[in-house]
């Protein structure tokens, strides 16, 4: 089944009219809450083996809780906005330390390769040491989601988190850029 067209949909909230955008396949729903610094984007997905789609009144009542858990999460955001941006700069501290190491490993991994190929290594240990840095590789990129994923929950409700939780939304809620805190 092709994509739906975009569609508009406005409803009221909680006092509050909600305005967004949604658009489906069988599978999948895409939708985008509009809020004043763009959009924030959430969805859902339906595995291949599931016997329904997102189809018209479904999609469209999918869509409005999306768009309903998307502006709850938007506000708690914007709530804990002061808290949130003192923190940032110590987590993004932290990522940069991460992404450096991550830079080592995948140097390392390169250089581990080389000596397989130029015969300095044999392959059993070229194959333990390649699963050790991958290894490490992966606990980089783990502790770098759960390190976002822990400052946020510190300010926001578990559920808040569930699936809108993301730098990039964060980012857009409060309107600023990564560079912009260095």
């Amino acid at each position: 089944m092709e994509n739906s067209p975009e569609k508009e949909i406005q409803f009221e909230y909680e006092g509050t009219i909600i305005r967004g955008k949604f658009s489906y396949s069988h599978k999948d729903l895409v939708c985008s809450l509009e809020i004043p610094s763009g959009y924030l984007h959430g969805g859902s997905h339906i595995p291949y083996f599931a016997p329904f789609g997102w189809t018209g009144e479904k999609a469209e009542e999918r869509a409005k809780q999306t768009l309903m858990g998307l502006w709850d999460f938007y506000n708690l955001v914007v709530e804990h906005r002061d808290e949130i941006m003192k923190a940032l700069p110590d987590y993004f501290d932290q990522k940069a330390q991460a992404k450096r190491e991550f830079e080592i490993v995948e140097q390392k991994i390169k250089d581990l390769k080389k000596s397989l190929r130029d015969g300095i290594i044999t392959n059993k240990d070229y194959q333990k040491t390649l699963t050790l840095l991958k290894k490490k590789r992966d606990d980089i990129s783990f502790s770098l989601s759960w390190c976002f994923e822990h400052l946020m929950r510190h300010f926001l409700k578990e559920e808040a988190c569930s699936g809108y939780c993301s730098e990039s939304a964060v980012l857009t809620i409060l309107e600023i850029k990564e560079r912009d805190l260095a």
